[in-house]
């Protein structure tokens, strides 16, 4: 049952922060950059629907589900140690 209350919990706060994602891009990129990298930047969501499964496929083939959760960890710390070091 808390599993499940989680669950709910964390659809609730991604669904009130992916619209900000849009908003923060053009609000921090210049004109020029918003030509330029707005390509790159509308296609990452769907190279991430490819590459989070090979890599969550890769680790359940390795390891099992153990390791699907320590890799998640570790991925989402590291890119946690990487927001401080692009921090304005």
């Amino acid at each position: 049952v808390i599993l499940l209350f989680a669950f709910a919990l964390s659809n609730i706060g991604a669904a009130l922060i992916e619209p900000l994602q849009e908003v923060y891009f053009f609000k921090e990129a210049s004109k020029h950059h918003k030509e330029k990298l707005f390509g790159i930047y509308n296609s990452a969501d769907p190279v991430a629907n490819i590459i989070g499964p090979c890599i969550a496929g890769y680790l359940i083939i390795y390891g099992g589900l153990d390791w699907l959760w320590i890799g998640t960890a570790v991925i989402l710390f590291l890119f946690f140690l990487l927001s401080f070091r692009i921090k304005d």
